[in-house]
Formats: C-alpha cells, sequence, structure tokens
C-alpha cells in the first residue's frame, strides 16, 4: 500500500507543520478580512498585526480538538470511487 510522504508522522513533524500552516493562514485571512471589511489602509493592517498573535494561539490551541472531527465528516462525506 503506498503511505503518504508529504504529511506529518511524528510529533516533531506536526509541530513545524502546524506553526507553519497556521502562521501562513493567520497572516493572510485576518489582514484579508479586515482590509475587505474595513477598507485596506496601513492603519486597519497594523490593528490586525496586534491582534494576530491572539488568532495564532486560538489556532494552535483549536487545531487538535478541530482536526479528529473533521476527518470524520470528510470520511462520513468522501466515497472513494462514487458517481454522481
Amino acid at each position: 500500500m503506498h503511505s503518504e510522504t508529504r504529511l506529518p508522522r511524528n510529533g516533531k513533524e506536526f509541530i513545524v507543520f502546524l506553526a507553519i500552516v497556521s502562521i501562513l493562514s493567520v497572516n493572510t485571512i485576518a489582514p484579508l478580512i479586515m482590509g475587505f471589511k474595513f477598507g485596506f489602509s496601513n492603519e486597519v493592517y497594523l490593528n490586525t498585526m496586534k491582534v494576530i498573535p491572539f488568532v495564532w494561539l486560538c489556532v494552535i490551541v483549536l487545531f487538535p480538538f478541530v482536526e479528529p472531527a473533521c476527518d470524520k465528516v470528510a470520511c462520513e462525506v468522501y466515497v472513494p470511487n462514487r458517481w454522481i
């Protein structure tokens, strides 16, 4: 059977993976949402940067709890070789 080599396989790889994904997602999604809501300006961007450490911490804390539920739902929704 083919084993996936792109996913983290141990705790150290998981921590690095989680840090990279969370930093990228928080640093792109939060400024975009704030920019669309309040307009793109330096002031809005700097105010967003003040909040990002809290958001990043929330992502890190919540990910291990949300990930198993997402896997369970994905397994129920996704059926291989199913024709729609």
